[in-house]
């Protein structure tokens, strides 16, 4: 781990900005990274993998922490979910917080995204709201995107699958609230190869 690279990762002007807060691509991608990079000594690719893999524990870690939310447990989805040696590193940032991967609520970590935007869909279908505005920052609830149908309807077969989808999303809400009974944090790890990281804040 280099810890020059470490210290310039985490002065990332996203770290500073007030929840709710999402980042991705668009703010860490490879030209970030190279920018970041042409400040220092050449380093060994193992370093500097290495120190991005810590990049996204601590970032992680650090949101949880300032948070100021009592936070017992996270579920990791995404390819973050698959790599062993990220997880070490989170459970060393985070010793406190039990750290599962989302498979432990009924849901492959590789599906969360899919499902999520399966309920989504039936959300907007039923005329309902799809989003949480404590969550997004939004000004009140809305219907989120449309349906246009074209010369057919929506095929009746596909209507168990938005059905199943919901099904099992308020099945994990309830798991989470029964066990939790209090505020949480919600961390995301992404692909083992990307320092991206976000976390949406539910009081």
């Amino acid at each position: 781990i280099n810890s020059q690279l470490l210290k310039k990762l985490m002065e990332h002007p996203f770290f500073r900005l007030s929840g709710p807060r999402s980042t991705g691509k668009e703010a860490f991608n490879l030209a970030y990274l190279d920018g970041v990079l042409a400040t220092l000594p050449a380093l060994a690719p193992e370093d500097v993998q290495s120190t991005l893999a810590e990049f996204t524990a601590l970032s992680i870690a650090r949101t949880v922490k300032i948070s100021n939310l009592a936070v017992s447990e996270l579920y990791i989805c995404g390819g973050g979910a698959h790599n062993d040696h990220l997880l070490q590193r989170l459970a060393a940032a985070l010793p406190d917080q039990s750290i599962n991967s989302t498979g432990e609520l009924g849901i492959d970590p590789d599906w969360v995204e899919a499902v999520t935007f399966a309920w989504l869909a039936r959300r907007t279908l039923e005329g309902l709201a799809g989003n949480v505005p404590i969550v997004t920052g939004a000004v009140g609830e809305r219907i989120l995107g449309g349906y246009t149908p074209g010369q057919r309807a929506l095929e009746p077969d596909i209507a168990p699958v938005f059905n199943q989808a919901g099904d099992f999303l308020r099945t994990i809400g309830h798991h989470l609230h029964e066990r939790l009974q209090q505020p949480f944090v919600h961390a995301v790890l992404v692909h083992p190869d990307e320092p991206s990281t976000g976390c949406n804040y539910r009081p």
